[in-house]
């Protein structure tokens, strides 16, 4: 079990990242979208072709996994758009990152159940943007 101590301070956390589990699932993979392209949202989501994507704006929801991945995706693509433009943004999603274990954070929201890379993922996320 997770101690308190180790998730994301919310205090760091844009306001609209924290709103993604409140959101419609068609505006998540939207926004998403909008920040990085809609291949890589169709990667983050297990979709083979970008054809899903247009269905998940359109209100079909993905599975209930690939769903928790897309929202998790969006949290730290919020966090990072705090400070930085979209395609800074989609070079740290593909970029191979340390703090990851040479994995790249797109790669772990693909392969990785949302529950168990959440922490890394927020927390590889505020620390760049905290640089600035």
């Amino acid at each position: 079990m997770l101690e308190l101590k180790t998730m994301a301070s919310p205090a760091r956390i844009p306001l609209k990242a924290m709103q993604a589990p409140v959101m419609q699932q068609g505006q998540v993979v939207r926004e998403l979208a909008q920040i990085l392209g809609r291949k890589l949202t169709a990667y983050v989501g297990g979709a083979k072709d970008t054809v899903a994507v247009d269905r998940w704006i359109s209100g079909d929801s993905p599975d209930t996994e690939s769903g928790e991945r897309l929202r998790l995706g969006f949290e730290v693509a919020r966090i990072l758009q705090s400070r930085e433009s979209a395609p800074l943004i989609q070079a740290w999603m593909t970029g191979l990152n340390p703090g990851l274990g040479d994995r790249s954070p797109i790669r772990l929201l693909r392969e990785e159940s949302p529950a168990d890379s959440r922490v890394r993922l927020i927390r590889a996320a505020q620390a760049f943007a905290a640089r600035g």
